[in-house]
């Protein structure tokens, strides 16, 4: 009952100029503040993941440290992504995560999507869930481009609806719609 007299908590996320709404935070500001405290769990689904440049090594050595500490890290992408370029190959996101990810630190769980009944169909969701209460749904890919350069829209939602995130997207592990 007391819950649902509370609304989520909301608030706009932008990567863009800075002449936009003064009240819109800068993404990579929302995920390394997202990223300050989570006690048990991170939640990453993307869609294109390019690791490349200072910001996305520091944000992911932070995951790295996070389990270290005993939080657990997840992955959801979409295995069939192959990344800019002639040549891109099948599971690029897979291994930036991996190739990118800090040495001596536990490693992350990568959970894959791929719908072989239509093979237009993409994983195209972009989130991070911290210790599902914490939610960031954006149009950002974890990217440079996503976090730094681009136009991108998001919205952080903290409470009941972080909650719900979590609980849907770990029922589609268990049923094991994402596969690791």
């Amino acid at each position: 009952a007391d819950r649902s007299r509370t609304p989520p908590r909301a608030e706009l996320v932008w990567t863009g100029p800075n002449t936009g709404h003064p009240t819109a935070r800068r993404t990579l500001q929302v995920m390394n503040e997202m990223l300050r405290r989570p006690t048990e769990e991170v939640l990453i689904v993307g869609y294109s993941i390019f690791l490349k440049g200072e910001l996305a090594q520091k944000f992911i050595n932070r995951l790295g440290t996070l389990s270290s500490n005993g939080v657990t890290v997840n992955f959801i992408v979409d295995r069939r992504y192959r990344g800019w370029g002639p040549n891109g190959e099948e599971g690029h996101s897979i291994r930036e995560i991996m190739e990118a990810w800090p040495t001596n630190t536990r490693r992350p769980s990568v959970y894959s999507w791929l719908s072989d009944d239509d093979e237009t169909s993409k994983l195209h969701a972009k989130l991070l869930l911290a210790d599902n209460r914490d939610l960031l749904v954006t149009s950002a890919n974890l990217s440079g481009g996503g976090l730094e350069t681009n136009l991108e829209l998001g919205i952080r939602v903290q409470g009941e609806v972080a909650r719900n995130c979590g609980e849907l997207f770990r029922n589609l592990i268990k049923s094991n719609f994402f596969q690791r």
